[in-house]
């Protein structure tokens, strides 16, 4: 089988965990041939040592894995070539020299994705040179790919140059001087701010049917465009960025994102799951209010209970929705952070940090202590983030025997208790953690708001900004997979139901 050199892509949203199904959904530059097939000169042959070209090649060498004599520098196209197939600009490659690591997802995660309003309009241009071969190939790429369930992911044809997000062109790679067949095809990666990072270039030394058949040409046309959109090799390991996605396994022999061209026989079960996390496809309910905080009944009971906008005497108006007259109705008092328990009654922390439980038609109840953020889950077990410091931010207690207990160790700043009891936490360094039974671990992961919802499921606001404020999350057996949608506080509901966010505009949503 022929190499397929194709082009790998920064994904930023790609969520991973357990085996790397597709190491090429997992390496952040992984070309798409065998990396010593190659016959061109090294970057410092082509450019005389230039620090700063030379200081780029070392970041994509490490990024991708490949030694830094196989980055080699087009001096008229301003674009990195990386084991032959990988095509990098040299906008993208500073991009991802001085682009924010510290906005990943979590700490497996490729740094980017596109853009929701990209990925959902991808427009894909075939320049005439293209033979009909190739472009029926293309046609039936970009349909195969709009044809995936339950995923943003959306090509179209564009019939003006000057709006296409991908123009594919024809290119002429000679054989390798041992006689073997040279690249296939090769696609820009994406660039660090979430834009398809260019063109497209196909091999025309392939266009005779006898040489690569249709078939093979529509893998291959598949293939560079799951590049596009930040998919890597499925098959090779190599780099400091390869990750891996939730659910799927180590390797898929079946996957589109292989490194060789074989006839066209559809998407793995697998390649469909990786798209399906990546880019996630739902529709969130908006609610007709605002709020600063927001809580879901950690019970099957269906509540959910906000703190407005409305200032008033605690801090701002509390409201709990009615699902029947699809209302939010007022309750008396007001507070800043708000938790709701399996009962149905809210816990309130108001702007003096006093803490106060009841609501809706029981009398508020103050209990002791004071705090800055307040949890409850599905067993009744009770959480506050206190005032009193502590490393990452400020201590943690719990209730019992009617009195707030400090949990020894680390502290923090955001709290929320799962339908288990088992204590989750952001630190003031934005650190997810989670409860050992005596005090809180560093899960490694990262987040801006928890929450804990039935069965075991825990939420959270991530670090990645999207449409909405940042990205949401959930946590699927020990990793962390992105959802559609972005928010900046979060609940989840104690009956299964999922969560639901405040926006950066104060919109509430529910998914």
């Amino acid at each position: 089988m022929k190499n397929l050199m194709l082009t790998q892509i920064p994904k930023s949203s790609f969520i991973i965990c357990r085996a790397m199904l597709l190491f090429a959904l997992l390496v952040f530059f992984q070309s798409c041939k065998d990396p010593d097939i190659t016959s061109e000169p090294t970057i410092s042959q082509q450019t005389g040592n230039d620090p700063q070209l030379q200081a780029l090649s070392n970041v994509l060498a490490g990024l991708t894995g490949a030694p830094v004599d196989k980055v080699v520098y087009d001096l008229n196209e301003k674009t990195f070539i990386i084991d032959g197939d990988i095509k990098v600009t040299r906008s993208s490659a500073e991009g991802y020299l001085n682009a924010d690591k510290g906005s990943r997802v979590n700490q497996r995660q490729l740094l980017w994705t596109l853009k929701d309003e990209v990925v959902k309009d991808i427009k894909v241009h075939v320049t005439s040179s293209i033979y009909t071969p190739w472009y029926e190939a293309v046609v039936l790429a970009m349909k195969d790919w709009n044809a995936i369930p339950n995923t943003k992911v959306h090509f179209q044809q564009a019939t003006n140059l000057d709006e296409a997000d991908i123009r594919i062109t024809a290119q002429y790679g000679f054989p390798n001087p041992d006689g073997s067949p040279n690249w296939v095809a090769r696609q820009c990666l994406p660039n660090s701010d979430g834009t398809i990072g260019g063109g497209m270039e196909v091999n025309v030394y392939y266009n005779a049917e006898s040489i690569m058949p249709l078939s093979k040409k529509r893998l291959a046309i598949a293939h560079e465009l799951g590049h596009a959109i930040g998919l890597t090799h499925t098959d090779k390991f190599s780099g400091l960025l390869e990750l891996q996605i939730c659910d799927t396994p180590f390797m898929d022999s079946q996957s589109v994102m292989n490194s060789s061209v074989t006839n066209w026989k559809g998407f793995s079960k697998y390649d469909m799951k990786a798209v399906e996390t990546m880019y996630p496809q739902h529709t969130w309910k908006y609610y007709p209010t605002q709020a600063t905080d927001i809580a879901a009944s950690s019970g099957n009971t269906q509540w959910l209970w906000t703190i407005s906008k409305t200032p008033v005497n605690g801090g701002y108006a509390i409201t709990r929705y009615n699902y029947v007259t699809h209302q939010f109705l007022p309750v008396p008092g007001g507070g800043l952070r708000i938790a709701v328990g399996p009962d149905g009654l809210a816990w309130i922390v108001n702007n003096i940090g006093q803490i106060y439980k009841g609501g809706s038609d029981a009398a508020w109840q103050k209990l002791p202590g004071s705090a800055l953020d307040i949890a409850v889950g599905a067993t009744g077990a009770a959480y506050i983030i206190s005032t009193i410091p502590a490393p990452g931010g400020f201590a943690i207690k719990y209730w019992k025997n009617n009195q707030w207990n400090q949990m020894p160790g680390k502290g923090a700043v955001r709290i929320a208790v799962s339908s288990t009891g088992v204590a989750w936490a952001i630190d003031n360094a934005n650190k997810i953690l989670k409860s050992n039974g005596t005090s809180m671990d560093d899960t490694g992961a990262l987040g801006r708001d928890i929450a804990a919802g039935g069965n075991g499921s825990v939420y959270a606001i991530g670090q990645t900004a999207v449409l909405g404020g940042y990205s949401v999350k959930k946590n699927e057996n020990g990793c962390w997979v992105q959802l559609d949608g972005g928010g900046v506080a979060i609940t989840a509901h104690g009956n299964g139901m999922g969560p639901a966010v405040i926006d950066n505009l104060g919109m509430v949503r529910e998914y």
